[in-house]
């Protein structure tokens, strides 16, 4: 039996573990157990497995809910291994420790692990290809420094070089939670190395020491607290929103983040589309104003300020009593703004009273002058049959307070008279035209 073994061995200058003739392994993985074999192995793992279980005299195999394969699955496993598969794995384990963990121990232990405390694959791997760079940040009492040596393979020396005296400085002065945090967030934003991340964001054509300079440079502006709460992307809508943070001291959550990220982006958006000037430099009241006068001249586009003719023959445009006034809303642009102020969707109404379809009146109490409620009144066209010809006539197609609430038995018997007053008028201009 033990001279079917397959050997397993640790080629050093190739970097790669040989299992004798079945597979190699070329880089450091947690997950090696008899399925990780079988793959490896060329055996498709398809079914659940079976535990074998003594009664008495009689064996039993019992059906696992963990999916992990047949009995035939692992008896050819084992016939090809020359050993149980989880003796293999284990002593595959081991062998892996010596190449890439033993004598490591301290950079795995401050740069290996990942999320839930578990050995990342990705930085083990990492770490023993930048060996001799990390060896040489440690022997100069740069420990803070790690993660950037980690990620980007650059000696003390080139790394100085690269960002200049004053950059260089601000790094030095950072703590290496966060230089592991500004590092990390860099090389995971796309998938690949981070060369592979820096090309892919500023192009393969351009010189790709500055683009990395640039990045760190954007990088080292941003809070600790936002890197712990988002995924970080270096473009100018989040360096503004991160230095409007970063000046007001609030605390970076997500939603405050993203808060100002789209008041940037929006505001942008609308200043190209207005052909108007915009400066990512200014400051958060000036971008909040700038924000709402292009949303107000983008409605304007929208709902003009302008009187819609068909109601010229529309009475009364003003109708009081002792407590209310209702006002005839003559402009797409009031409309819209009583929409606003009141919480409502009156403004999708604006084409039917551009088409004499709908009339919108705005009631306001006579001693505070403040809005009480919002009238709709349809236009009502019914065929007469004792004489030829139609008339026409309005009726409440909805009559509601702020945010849709209902109104009080006083404000609907005012709705009542008004359209009361409005169906006399018809009737009299109809009087006229008939004489």
């Amino acid at each position: 039996m033990r001279d079917n073994i397959a050997k397993i061995e640790y080629v050093t200058e190739k970097d790669i573990i040989k299992c004798g003739n079945l597979f190699t392994v070329n880089h450091y993985t947690n997950n090696i157990d008899w399925k990780y074999l079988a793959s490896r192995c060329g055996i498709l793992v398809t079914k659940r497995a079976y535990v074998k279980e003594k009664s008495g005299d009689e064996v039993i195999w019992r059906r696992r809910g963990k999916f992990c394969g047949t009995r035939e699955q692992h008896l050819e496993l084992s016939e090809k291994l020359g050993m149980p598969a989880k003796r293999y794995a284990k002593i595959l384990k081991g062998v892996q420790y010596s190449a890439w963990i033993k004598g490591k121990e301290d950079l795995i232990r401050q740069l290996g692990f990942g999320f839930r405390g578990k050995r990342s694959q990705q930085k083990i791997t990492l770490i023993n290809k930048h060996l001799e760079v990390l060896r040489q940040y440690q022997k100069d009492s740069l420990h803070h420094l790690l993660p950037l040596a980690l990620y980007f393979n650059k000696t003390p020396k080139e790394f100085k070089q690269l960002l200049g005296k004053g950059l260089w400085k601000q790094y030095c002065k950072n703590s290496f939670s966060r230089n592991k945090l500004i590092s990390e967030n860099i090389y995971n934003l796309y998938p690949g190395s981070a060369i592979g991340i820096i090309l892919s964001t500023y192009g393969k054509s351009g010189n790709f020491e500055k683009s990395l300079r640039d990045s760190l440079a954007k990088a080292v502006t941003i809070p600790s607290s936002i890197y712990r709460y988002n995924h970080v992307e270096y473009s100018d809508s989040f360096l503004y929103s991160a230095n409007i943070l970063k000046q007001n001291k609030t605390m970076c959550k997500k939603d405050a983040v993203r808060e100002y990220i789209y008041l940037f982006q929006d505001t942008k958006r609308m200043a190209i589309r207005l052909q108007e000037d915009f400066n990512p430099s200014w400051s958060l009241r000036t971008m909040q104003e700038k924000h709402e006068q292009f949303t107000r001249q983008i409605e304007g586009e929208r709902y003009p300020d302008t009187f819609i003719k068909c109601l010229k023959e529309i009475n009364p445009k003003e109708y009081p009593n002792d407590t209310y006034t209702a006002i005839l809303l003559t402009t797409p642009m009031q409309i819209k703004l009583q929409g606003n102020s009141q919480r409502h969707c009156v403004a999708s109404y604006v084409d039917y009273v551009i088409q004499g379809e709908y009339l919108v009146y705005n009631v306001v109490n006579n001693n505070t002058q403040e809005t009480v409620s919002t009238i709709g009144i349809r236009r009502d066209v019914s065929i007469n049959r004792g004489e030829l010809g139609t008339t026409i006539q309005w009726k409440l197609s909805q009559h509601h307070g702020p945010c849709n609430s209902q109104v009080s038995e006083i404000l609907k018997e005012f709705a009542w008279d008004l359209i009361l007053e409005l169906n006399n008028q018809v009737g009299d201009s109809k009087n006229e035209n008939k004489k």
